[in-house]
Order: structure tokens, then C-alpha cells, then sequence
């Protein structure tokens, strides 16, 4: 969203700008911290849903209560939601690797906001004190978990698939399994691939995130327990 010169979303990622803390604890307020969730608001048709709960669950801030209510919401200030899974991938992922923008938002004493670029000290600060963060882990995992299996699966050989569905060794299952999901990770992280890389270079994903989106993705899908859930609905899939 626009509002006369101001421009709410971070053209790289197309996750919303946070507020900035340097103004947020200047801005008095005689409430606790509060929990801004730059989707918003939840009531809206494109944040329901498997994809719009995660998107609106991909980040929250914790900020000032004033700078919240008073001034972000003041102004007037709406994210442009994205209304297909396809487009809301890259902010998901990227919200999900710990990328936070360059700039955020402060407001003039009559309210307008304005961008402030960031410190490296304090972007780092944003990510590692948990200011900004994931709102629903769960949220989010099964978002990408059906992302993933939704991909288009014709390029498997079909011994392949018949070796992953009827084989009786848990550890070629396991094998195959992962190798399915490596191959439906790298089709549903397509829209995220170049601006993760990007941002990657740039310092602003954690490098123990990796540089690859698709193997980010791979990962983030969960470890056995998960993995074996996951294993059963891909099974269904591919033998219907």
C-alpha cells in the first residue's frame, strides 16, 4: 500500500515494513508491548484459508503499543495481500529464514510515516532478541508441507513411485521419500529462489539458513516424525 509518497512493502521480499524500534521506544505509552502482525486484518477473505493463516501466522513484531494503535493503524497503513499460495511462497519463506528489511517505519509528529534504514546492529537485534519472529510455527509448516505435495509430480519415473509405495526397506523408503520432496521443494520454491539468494548475499538471511531456497524449504518441512506424516499423505497422492 501507498500512502502519498510512503510505500508499505519491501519491494525485495514483499513482506511489510516493521516498525522501527528506535522510534517505537521513544513513542511514550502507558500500555505493555503489544503484538503487531504486519498481515492484517484477520477478518480478511485473503488471510483465511491453509496459505492466508500462514501468511498472516509468517511474522509478528513486538512494539510499542502506541506506535501500534496510534500511528501504524493512524495512518491507515494496509499490506497488499497476495491472493494466490504461488505469490505468497517468497514472504513466507523468507519470513520463515529470519530475513528482516533494510528499512522500516517511523512516523512525523503529525503522523506521516517515513522509512529509516536500519543498522546492521539493530536488523540483527530484530531477528535475534525474537522481536521479530514467526507467529505459528505450526502454522506455517503445514502451509509449506502442502505446498510441497501440491506440486506437479510427472517428471518421477514410475519405478520410482512403485519402489517408494510397495517397498518393505523403511531406509530406501526413507530415500525415496526424501528425494520426492526434494524435487516438489525445488518447484514450489521457484518464486522465492532468486530474491532468497539475493538477500542471502546481501547479509540479510542468517547464513546458517543456507543460500538455496528449496533446500531452506526441504528442511523446513521437519525432521522423522514430521517427515513420516508427510510420507503417508505423498503416499495417497501418488496412489490415486
Amino acid at each position: 500500500m501507498r500512502v502519498g509518497s510512503f510505500e508499505l512493502m519491501d519491494e525485495f521480499s514483499g513482506i511489510p515494513l516493521p516498525i522501527s524500534p528506535q522510534y517505537a521506544d521513544e513513542r511514550p505509552s502507558r500500555y505493555p508491548r503489544d503484538r503487531h502482525h504486519p498481515w492484517h486484518d484477520a477478518l480478511d477473505p485473503l488471510l483465511q484459508g491453509v496459505g492466508g493463516k500462514a501468511l498472516r501466522e509468517s511474522r509478528i513484531q513486538i512494539t510499542n503499543y502506541d506506535a501500534h494503535h496510534l500511528d501504524y493503524h493512524g495512518a491507515g497503513l494496509r499490506p497488499t495481500l497476495p491472493e494466490y499460495d504461488s505469490e505468497r511462497i517468497r514472504p513466507i519463506l523468507l519470513s520463515a529464514a529470519d530475513y528482516v528489511p533494510e528499512y522500516g517505519i517511523a512516523f512525523t509528529r503529525d503522523g506521516a510515516p517515513y522509512r529509516t534504514r536500519f543498522s546492521d546492529e539493530i536488523r540483527t537485534w530484530l531477528r535475534d532478541s525474537g522481536t521479530i519472529r514467526i507467529a505459528s510455527v505450526q502454522v506455517v509448516r503445514r502451509f509449506l508441507c502442502a505446498n510441497v505435495i501440491d506440486q506437479a509430480l510427472n517428471d518421477i519415473s514410475p519405478g520410482a513411485v512403485d519402489e517408494f509405495l510397495f517397498t518393505a526397506d523403511p531406509l530406501r523408503k526413507w530415500e525415496l521419500g526424501n528425494d520426492i520432496l526434494a524435487r516438489a521443494s525445488r518447484r514450489a520454491a521457484a518464486p522465492a529462489e532468486e530474491p532468497y539468494r539475493e538477500a542471502y548475499k546481501a547479509g540479510l538471511i542468517p547464513k546458517k539458513r543456507g543460500q538455496i531456497a528449496s533446500r531452506f524449504l526441504l528442511a523446513s518441512l521437519g525432521l522423522k516424525r514430521h517427515r513420516s506424516q508427510l510420507f503417508g499423505t505423498l503416499e495417497a497422492r501418488l496412489a490415486a
